[in-house]
């Protein structure tokens, strides 16, 4: 058989630690990260509220808010530029240009008293200004429509002209305006209704399909990811707890923590007394946990959870735990 070659890793985490000052102390949100998003791939990134999925996601682009910092770790785009150590002009290029992201309530990012066509000129031409105003607004229009909007109707309007569903196509046209290699997507559905929600999903599944564009997927519900990730990263209190294929993680989950979060969720084919509530309370992130984070709420915890922080092991190809179920670490 010929030698199945490695996938491309677009971005590649390693190491990267983000702290915030608060009244309290020092929370530390990501905790000595390693996470690569492969070429081509929608990646899945789950978690309760709170477990550092967002400032994860920002933290590639280096956009932290201002009582936080970068403590460590690198950023790698194609395996080269550490995107935490280019200089202020190159981060601004590569913003958009190589990575783009849709914000978490990405309906309130639109300037009030712009028009829909004022934002994607004033985009474009931040990072290009040779192009025409024509050619820009031909580009804008056709992202439009992929979006299934009227552009005609939709760049002439404000956004308090707009509904909620039709403000979130309109953010994603323009995150694609640049034509971006990495697209960051921070739910992107959470506040809207279900049968938008079906709708954005079924748009972002298209334009995967027919561009190859790799996604990062974040949110807390875990069947959205089952309907457009390939893999799924799961993520406790700060650190990274279980990688692996859509399939694997949903359906042989290993971590003790994958396994209480699946069965919280509800099934069309179980019965309602069979979903279980996450054991205990979410630790403080202030002062959390030693070891495992997790072995205060778990069922499997052993004394070696509490005293050592278990490290992301290889079970199999690339389904990666953190458990001392599994000992070791991967290589």
């Amino acid at each position: 058989m010929p030698e199945r070659i490695p996938p491309e890793a677009i971005i590649s985490i390693r190491g990267l630690t983000v702290e915030f000052r608060v009244a309290r102390g020092i929370l530390t949100a990501v905790d000595n990260v390693d996470l690569d998003v492969y070429r081509g791939e929608v990646l899945g990134l789950a978690g309760e509220s709170g477990c550092g999925k967002s400032v994860l996601a920002h933290a590639i682009l280096k956009l932290v808010d201002p009582n936080g910092y970068i403590k460590s770790g690198k950023i790698l785009f194609r395996g080269k530029t550490d995107v935490l150590s280019l200089p202020q002009d190159e981060l601004r290029r590569f913003r958009w240009k190589n990575a783009a992201v849709v914000f978490q309530g990405a309906q309130n990012a639109l300037n009030p008293v712009m028009r829909t066509s004022e934002h994607f000129l004033d985009t474009f031409l931040s990072h290009d200004k040779e192009t025409g105003k024509e050619e820009i607004f031909s580009k804008s229009s056709n992202l439009i429509e992929e979006m299934r909007l009227d552009s005609s109707r939709v760049l002439r309007m404000f956004p308090h002209e707009m509904s909620g569903g039709m403000k979130q196509r309109t953010i994603s046209a323009l995150s694609l305006l640049l034509d971006p290699e990495f697209l960051i997507l921070d739910e992107p559905t959470s506040s809207l209704d279900v049968l938008t929600q079906k709708y954005i999903l079924k748009l972002l599944r298209g334009i995967h399909e027919e561009t190859g564009l790799t996604m990062l997927f974040i949110t807390h519900d875990l069947a959205t990811l089952a309907e457009i990730a390939e893999r799924i990263a799961i993520m406790y209190l700060g650190n990274m707890v279980e990688i692996g294929h859509v399939d694997e993680v949903f359906y042989e989950p290993k971590h003790p923590y994958t396994q209480v979060l699946l069965k919280a969720l509800p099934s069309i084919k179980g019965d309602i007394e069979d979903i279980r509530p996450l054991p205990g309370p979410v630790p403080d992130p202030i002062n959390p946990p030693s070891g495992c984070r997790f072995h205060p709420r778990c069922p499997h915890a052993m004394p070696l959870c509490q005293e050592t922080t278990p490290k992301l092991t290889r079970v199999e190809g690339r389904w990666l735990v953190a458990c001392h179920l599994y000992g070791g670490e991967a290589k």
